[in-house]
């Protein structure tokens, strides 16, 4: 992510709220399945929370996820019929935790029902494309993501990460932390997300 103008449209409210049904809506979901990559999601919970975003962790297919490299994760809840409401769903990759998201029911139909009304989504590394793409929800968006073999599309960018509309993507876990600002960019302000930069000496 380059911070240096700030071309992103953002908000100021970071703590969860209400809806009309009173159903709490969360800043952030991000959902753990067994084989996601550790680095990719605790580096984007970590920087969110230290900017005061509520991120709720959701394990698929359990409340302990084992990630791809042996790491165990306590999920704050265990997903069942429904993933709770909020402003962004993000996806760390991870083969195997990719493949998980990609056959489960409740996660498809969620991301559908999310990009068809517009709702923030957000994938990194594998994610994109064995997620995302694979219901059509990066067809006339720009995107990005670890190279799987769709770099041939006139909509796979080579940065590291890509902001379209309400889709967020990035490339790999070398990228988790420009990804992790674009999304705190999005969710509070351009200037907080510098000053999360400089506090962690990153040079953005």
């Amino acid at each position: 992510m380059s911070l240096a103008s700030d071309t992103t449209k953002t908000t100021t409210t970071t703590t969860a709220r209400e809806t009309h049904t009173s159903e709490k809506v969360y800043d952030v979901v991000m959902l753990l399945a067994p084989g996601f990559e550790e680095i990719e999601a605790v580096t984007v919970i970590d920087l969110l929370r230290r900017a005061g975003i509520e991120v709720l962790s959701v394990g698929v297919g359990g409340g302990q996820i084992r990630g791809g490299h042996g790491i165990n994760i306590d999920a704050d809840m265990i997903l069942k019929d429904r993933i709770p409401a909020c402003r962004y769903l993000v996806l760390p990759g991870g083969l195997g935790g990719t493949n998980v998201l990609a056959h489960n029911k409740v996660v498809v139909e969620t991301i559908k029902a999310r990009h068809a009304q517009k709702k923030g989504l957000a994938a990194i590394c594998a994610a994109p494309s064995h997620v995302l793409g694979a219901f059509g929800v990066l067809e006339g968006y720009n995107y990005t993501g670890y190279p799987m073999g769709d770099e041939i599309s006139k909509f796979c960018k080579a940065d590291a990460v890509v902001s379209d509309g309400h889709l967020v993507t990035s490339k790999s876990v070398a990228t988790a932390i420009p990804f992790a600002l674009e999304l705190i960019a999005k969710l509070t302000s351009l200037e907080r997300a510098r000053e999360i930069a400089s506090g962690i000496l990153f040079d953005a």
